[in-house]
């Protein structure tokens, strides 16, 4: 009786990690592609309204829910005056490949799209560093088939913000 127990467990287990499996399958199966770090920087200027909307999935069909994978990182200014967000992305090897700007209101938020961030985002798996003058916090939300939050490293001092978003990745 118990060995038909952990075998039924070890089957729901596996049929719970099995979408994630097959996620992180597809984007190291197609991660080889070369980047190139873009001589420009790009400025994204997205509020929390568009964020919403992603999150709850408007304008995304039942269809096209199943191939979304793309993370959006959120940086929240708490500073009296507003500021300009330096990000640039890593590949897994830690290659730069590319930059952006964002501009962020006193008080308020903006986000980017790991998506944004490349020319060509087939199965791209990598890390964002954004340093921020000011005091700003970060927010990281991968979504997709199964949205949720990734932990994200910061540090504030001398005056500037240093944020880390770990893992990032698009398909």
């Amino acid at each position: 009786m118990k060995d038909k127990f952990n075998s039924g467990l070890k089957e729901s287990l596996f049929a719970a990690a099995r979408p994630f499996l097959l996620i992180t399958g597809l984007l190291f199966a197609h991660g080889g592609s070369a980047q190139t770090l873009a001589d420009t920087e790009i400025e994204i200027d997205r509020d929390a309204n568009e964020l919403s909307d992603l999150l709850v999935s408007v304008g995304v069909a039942r269809s096209d829910v199943a191939s979304l994978l793309d993370t959006a990182m959120i940086i929240t200014n708490v500073g009296n005056s507003g500021t300009i967000a330096r990000c640039h992305a890593n590949n897994r090897n830690g290659v730069l490949v590319s930059r952006i700007r964002v501009r962020i209101p006193s008080g308020g938020l903006r986000f980017f799209l790991m998506s944004d961030l490349l020319r060509q985002p087939l199965g791209f798996v990598g890390s964002v560093i954004c340093n921020v003058p000011g005091h700003a916090v970060g927010s990281e939300i991968m979504l997709g088939v199964v949205t949720t939050d990734v932990d994200v490293q910061q540090d504030y001092s001398a005056g500037s913000t240093s944020i880390l978003f770990p893992v990032a990745a698009t398909r």
